[in-house]
């Protein structure tokens, strides 16, 4: 049995992905093949891996990587392939490739809703609320290794992150995450789900270097993408 994920799949393989989506519409009434035309746009535009058994097609993921971030779009696996860890297979060719192409962290969000616990077998953890993603489960897993989050006083130079928008006078309890930093360098980047709007602050020994909105944090360096804050660097302030 020779199991393979393919990057450029051929017209052979699309077609038999159509094949037994249609036949799961058929017998269920479920299944994806209601995204068929997104499928092939994702074909169209290369963003599409597939998982052979033998070169016959038994599974697939759409995606797409704005810079930093990848996005799994849909992911499905042929019914009678399912819980053989095919997609443990087919999900982490994913990320090797989405690592390779400069991501550092993926997200989607599940659909179906049950599709949660899956995800979380492949380690995939869920966002914090956000206000406009409320309807949804989102989740996100890591590419590097990132810098973690810590409460016990390692430093005297933190990264603080609110979960709300406040004014910056008004940060009247403690932060939900806080990361210790040294001599403003970080050696591993910090990810984190968060609403543009929420408030962050910069501090080293006791004294505020920078604090406000997430969307506005040392602009120059970092940037709000896709639902996450990101720092790989500081900008030293002058």
């Amino acid at each position: 049995m020779n199991i393979v994920t393919i990057f450029t799949p051929i017209e052979k393989h699309i077609s038999e992905i159509e094949k037994w989506l249609i036949e799961e519409k058929n017998k269920t009434g479920r299944g994806f093949y209601w995204d068929l035309k997104s499928i092939k746009k994702a074909v169209e535009d290369n963003k599409i891996a597939v998982l052979t058994k033998d070169n016959y097609a038994i599974g697939f993921i759409t995606y797409s990587i704005n810079e930093l971030v990848a996005t799994i779009e849909i992911a499905e696996i042929k019914p009678c392939c399912r819980k053989k860890g095919f997609a443990r297979k087919l999900v982490n060719d994913c990320l090797d490739y989405f690592r390779n192409n400069g991501a550092i962290v993926t997200e989607l969000y599940c659909a179906p809703k049950s599709s949660e616990l899956i995800w979380k077998k492949l380690d995939f953890l869920n966002y914090p609320p956000l206000e406009h993603n409320n309807d949804k489960i989102c989740m996100y897993k890591p590419l590097v290794d990132i810098l973690e989050t810590r409460n016990n006083n390692l430093s005297d130079e933190l990264i603080e992150l609110w979960d709300y928008g406040t004014h910056v006078n008004e940060l009247n309890r403690p932060p939900k995450w806080t990361w210790h930093i040294n001599d403003s360098k970080l050696e591993k980047p910090i990810i984190q789900p968060s609403d543009k709007d929420w408030q962050i602050r910069w501090q080293k020994g006791g004294k505020t270097i920078e604090c406000c909105k997430v969307k506005n944090f040392n602009s120059l360096v970092n940037r709000y993408r896709a639902d996450f804050l990101i720092i790989k660097q500081l900008k030293q302030q002058i």
